[in-house]
Parts: C-alpha cells; structure tokens; sequence
C-alpha cells in the first residue's frame, strides 16, 4: 500500500496538494507454496531412456502414493547414513525429502544410455521445513561427481566436486532462502563445459576436464533443511563411438609409417602360444608352439581383439630377439572427437604412437618383470588429446626381448604378440541444424543490449512486476535439413523458466504454431500445425514435444528435403506478473532449448539424425518512478520530473525518462506515478 501521508508532504512542497486524488493504490500479491502446488498439479508418466527421438529423456513430475512406487519406478534411495524411510514422502505430485542435520533422504537415478555426454538436469525445488534453506541438485559424470546448491547456511551458490565441501570448488556469493518458494536449479554440460544456472541466470561455469558421460542424477534434502520437488528432469543426446581392435586388417610395416620411407609386409596374423593360450585361441591362428602358459589379459572389455604379429613368421622362425613390427590403420573421423582411449597388453614391449605423436608405452624389452606383466593385464592411455578431425593415423609397435629359450631363440622359444582395443567418442552426427530465435508478436525482432543480446523490460512498481515490453514474444525453433530428406521428425522445445504458452495450450487455441519455411518472410510461410501432433507439458518450465511420423501426410506433402526448413513458433507470456521481485534479481537470462531428431523413413524408422539449439534473451528490469536508473525512486527523480514538467519532445529540457505513462508530455500524471513510488 502506497504511503498517503508521505506522498502528501511530497506534493505539498511542490504545491500540487489538489492532485493528491490522482495518488496510486498499488498492492503486491504473492502465491503460497499451496497455490504453486495446484497449479502444477498435472503430472506425467515418467519417461526414461531412449524416447522415439532416439534421444535420452528422463522426466518425472512424481505421481506416486509413496517411495515404494518411486523406487519400482526405477528411481534409487541414496541418501547417506542410512536415513529413515520417514526422511522420504511422496504424494500427488510433490516429493519431500528431510535432513536432520546427520541423516537426509536423497534420490537418484543411474538407469542412463551409455554416450550422453551432452545433457541438462534440471529440478524445480522448494525448502519447506527446518531451518537453513539451502536447495541442491546432484549429478556425476563418469570423471567426477557434483554437487550444485544455494548454500542458505553460508549464503552462497558454490558447486562441489568430488567431496571438496569445504570449501566447494566454486561459490559465489548472494543466495538468500526463501521459505515455501519455488525455484528452477539446472546444469548443462556442452563439449566439457559445465554451466549451472539459478531461476534461469548463469551462476558458475566450469570445465569438466574427464569424460562428461552423464551417469547419476538426483535430488535430496539438504544439510538441516527440508526440501520439496515438484519436477526432475535430464535430456541428453547419445553420442556416437568409432571402436577397433587389434585383428587381421591391420597392415603391418618395418618403421613408423608417419615418419618416412617404410616397407609393407603386408597384413597382420594371429596368433597364439600354443591351442590353449590365450583361451580361447581363434581358428586359424598361428601357433609359436611355446608349451608354459601366458598371454593371460582379461580381454572381455576390447570384445573382439587377437592377439597378432607379422606375417609369414612361425615356431621355427629364428631369430626371434629384438624383432620389431609396426601395425597401422588410419580412421577417419567426420567432427572433431570428444574423447578416445586404447588398452593393450603385449609381450615385449608395446608402443602406441597417433598421428606421429607418442601416446604411452607399456612392457619392456630390458627388465624382465616388467616385460612379464605386460602380458597379464591391459594398459590404458587416452588418446583425446591425439586425435582430430579427419584422418588420424594410429600405431602400435610391438618388440620382442631376450627372454626366451635363446640365444639365439626361435618364438617357439621366445613367442611375441601384442594385443589391443579402443574407442573414440564422437558428437552426434549433424546433419541436421535446429536454430533458436526471438521476435514480438508483430514478427520483429526483439531489440538486443550493446552486446548483441535479444533484451526485455520488465516494469516493477512497489516490488511487483507488472508488465513487461513486449507484452508478449514469439519462441521461434527453425529446423532445417542439412543432408538427406527426412520423412519423420521429433522436436522437443524447454521453454525459458516461468514464460507461460498464452493462450494456454489447448487443441483448439492458437497459441502454438507450424509453418513450412518455403518463403522469405515469416508472415507468408503456409501453416501447417496439427494440432494431434503435439503434446505440452504445464510444468515450469513449460515443454513441448511435436512428433510428425510422416511428413508426406502434411500439407507439406512430400519429405523435408536438403535445405527446407519448418518453423515452430510459440507466443509466450512472463508468468511472474503479479508476483513480489526484487529489482536486484535483474537482469536474468531465460534460456531456450530444442532437440530435435529426424529420420529418412516415416513411423520414425532407420538411424536417427540428432541436432539440438540454444538460445536465451536478457530481461532488465524498469523500476516505475525511477528516472534516473538508479533502482530506486527518491527525490532526485521527483527533481528530475520537475525540471523537465510541461517539456515535450523537442523541446531542451525534454527527459524521456521522466515521461512515465509514454503519452509524450511530462505533465502532473508523471509527476504523481513518481512521488507515488518514492521511498526512502
């Protein structure tokens, strides 16, 4: 309620007492946890894996009676100390999980695709209970494992690794509980870099530095503080994985073929010591004869590697000492690799060479023991930092030593081989492109800040957001096939957090469109929503999933061919007017996502061509009043409203600011807006 007496004594010093009955009444209004509650009260059937995007997607808005069900749903209890299941409930929607400050309730999943190595989890969450406030989100990659919470103990949002709680790897300062609120905690992981955000503003950065498979994901109460879910979610696209293993197309040569002249002596063999080692011994193998055992690696993960050596040598083949074979094969790699690794076992001694750069050695041909120990086990090295786009030649040497029956010795004496497997991770394949972009409802633009980034204006009165400009704004998602035609298509579009589908989606309003981009304009692509063909989640932040199973079935009428493009477009609303802001939670970041996925046949058939698009808009926040931009409304603004009284455009003392109802005259309603929001 706008203070009368205060905006009295400010008018009467400008002798304008008779305009008091043009003072504002304004008041805030705020939602209950309660009310929140009702109105996210629709619920989903969880999804988990691989949907028909051939994508990973695990969303759940928890519609069980209790934790029994949760846990039959596939979800895991990990909460550390062995909590009490009365530290869990689940019912209609929401769960809670408590800590007492020893023991806390936790959930989690691990059931994900091997491959996601570029994802988003995300969950809305609310503290309800004891005394801290703090909120966190969990999550661990195949590296390393996360925490990412607003620390209401120590004011802060901070990210731990790997344990480091104190203190975290990262904090920023800030954060400041707030009972029975709801707020969005997300973390994105793209090519290694880690972003964490908070009700959609960047927090923390961080770089993941390992492999950012995506392999947990959870929620729990936190230290002292009783939290509720209404929503956790994870998507990812599943990468794609080029593997060999050590078997007879690997051509053999007498030096490092990167390095000069070299001569080929053909393809490699296998080969065993005798018909019983290595167990089991592949058919047509050749056997040195050798009857001790050995040659013992567990060869289960590089399925499918031999042991092999150069051609044309046997049993009787003498010397065998200090002979040395290099065994080559170039792999072409069509985007710039994620990761690659290589395990190898030998006897001698074994080198991995990529691209002419020397990776790791393991075995010896001078000590024994260790050549001895290489035979037992598999060596690992990464390759990451090896490998490329394009070709990449990889090497691995083997050498025999003087250990055998000799000397000179025959390899029925002194048998040699070496043994090897690898994968490389690649980036989902991109022949198609999902692009994300902004405009208002009149088809233009959005206008950008200095920086180049789409902005807003959201106008805040007493502490309550009561508009922004646009009004409403335009979610564009443009889809464009890169390569083949496609038949069948996917899209699902996350919505920036508390933006609201307007009108709410239903199957007769109009607040989501189709269009077929065959045009240069917007306003002239033909329509071609179906409304069957979409599905949208109520949630915050809001979804929706578009499923086409045949293209020819649209009035399109034909598949989208090599450079055609369909359009999504959405009309959003900003759900937080009404609600109490601070001015200092401005600017923030609403972030868009799309992943989209297309296939050469309909009904969703064949491999399936995975893309996915990012893009985000920056709401300021515009304080009614306040003149100056200062984030407040004082004197200095009613003075500024005064110098400028009866100025329009034009004229010297015209202030644009200062004309706060935009008419184009700074007059006596200008005058009153700003004294009726002055505060101290």
């Amino acid at each position: 309620m706008v203070n009368r007496t205060r905006i009295f004594s400010i008018l009467l010093g400008l002798g304008l007492i008779a305009m008091l009955s043009l003072g504002l009444n304004i008041t805030g209004s705020t939602r209950s946890l309660d009310d929140v509650k009702k109105s996210n009260s629709v619920t989903t059937k969880p999804l988990n894996g691989l949907d028909p995007s051939g994508t990973y997607s695990s969303s759940d808005s928890f519609p069980y009676e209790n934790i029994s069900q949760m846990v039959a749903a596939g979800w895991q209890l990990c909460g550390g100390g062995n909590p009490p299941i009365s530290q869990y409930q689940v019912q209609q929607g929401l769960l809670t999980l408590y800590n007492d400050g020893i023991t806390g309730g936790a959930v989690c999943r691990t059931d994900i695709p091997t491959g996601v190595l570029d994802w988003t989890v995300q969950t809305r969450v609310s503290w309800v209970g004891n005394y801290v406030g703090s909120l966190g989100l969990s999550f661990s990659t195949a590296s390393h494992n996360y925490l990412w919470q607003a620390d209401g103990y120590n004011g802060q949002w901070d990210l731990q690794r790997d344990g480091q709680f104190n203190p975290p790897s990262l904090a920023v300062p800030g954060y400041v509980p707030q009972l029975n609120t709801w707020h969005i905690l997300t973390a994105t992981m793209s090519h290694g870099a880690l972003s964490l955000f908070f009700d959609g503003t960047t927090i923390l950065t961080s770089t993941e530095n390992g492999n950012s498979q995506l392999i947990l994901f959870g929620a729990f109460g936190q230290w002292n503080t009783n939290d509720a879910f209404t929503n956790i979610s994870a998507t990812g696209s599943i990468s794609r994985e080029e593997s060999f293993v050590s078997d007879t197309t690997w051509q053999v040569y007498d030096a490092d073929l990167s390095l000069g002249p070299v001569n080929s002596l053909g393809n490699a063999q296998l080969v065993c010591l005798n018909a019983y080692a290595p167990s089991p011994c592949p058919p047509g193998a050749t056997l040195y004869g050798w009857s001790p055992g050995g040659w013992t690696a567990d060869l289960s993960s590089i399925s499918g590697a031999h042991w092999i050596w150069a051609q044309n040598i046997t049993g009787q083949t003498s010397p065998a000492e200090y002979n040395k074979y290099y065994f080559s094969k170039t792999i072409q790699l069509d985007q710039a690799p994620v990761s690659g690794s290589i395990s190898i076992a030998s006897d001698d001694l074994a080198e991995v060479h990529v691209n002419g750069q020397s990776v790791g050695s393991t075995g010896s041909i001078t000590t024994f023991s260790i050549a001895a120990a290489a035979q037992h086990a598999l060596t690992t090295f990464d390759l990451s930092p090896f490998l490329k786009q394009g070709a990449n030649l990889i090497t691995v040497s083997g050498e025999n030593g003087p250990f055998g029956q000799c000397c000179p010795s025959s390899y029925s004496g002194n048998p040699a081989g070496v043994v090897f497997g690898g994968s490389i991770i690649l980036p989902s394949q991109l022949d198609l492109s999902v692009t994300k972009f902004y405009s208002d409802d009149n088809l233009n633009p959005l206008l950008t800040d200095q920086n180049g980034n789409p902005v807003i204006d959201v106008t805040v009165a007493s502490g309550v957001v009561q508009s922004t400009n646009p009004a409403e704004i335009l979610a564009w998602v443009n889809i464009t096939s890169n390569g083949p035609s496609f038949q069948s298509l996917t899209l699902n579009d996350t919505l920036p957090v508390y933006w609201a589908i307007t009108p709410p989606w239903t199957l007769a309003n109009g607040g989501i469109h189709l269009f077929y981009a065959n045009t240069t304009s917007l306003a002239t692509n033909p329509d071609i929503t179906q409304p069957s063909t979409f599905t949208v989640s109520t949630n915050n932040p809001e979804t929706i999933n578009l499923a086409i199973p045949s293209l020819n079935a649209t009035r399109i009428g034909h598949p989208l061919q090599a450079g055609e493009s369909i359009l999504l477009c959405t009309k959003l609303s900003y759900g937080l007017i009404g609600n109490v802001e601070s001015s200092t939670s401005y600017p923030r970041t609403y972030v868009n996502s799309a992943n989209a996925t297309a296939w050469t046949q309909p009904s969703y058939a064949e491999t399936p061509v995975i893309a996915t698009g990012t893009a985000s808009f920056i709401a300021h926040d515009h304080v009614v009043g306040d003149v100056n931009g200062d984030g407040k409304v004082d004197i200095v603004d009613l003075s500024l409203v005064g110098g400028s009284f009866g100025a329009k455009p034009g004229n010297g003392n015209w202030n644009g600011a200062a004309d706060t109802n935009h008419d184009g005259t700074i007059d006596i309603i200008d005058l009153v807006t700003v004294a009726g929001y002055f505060v101290s």
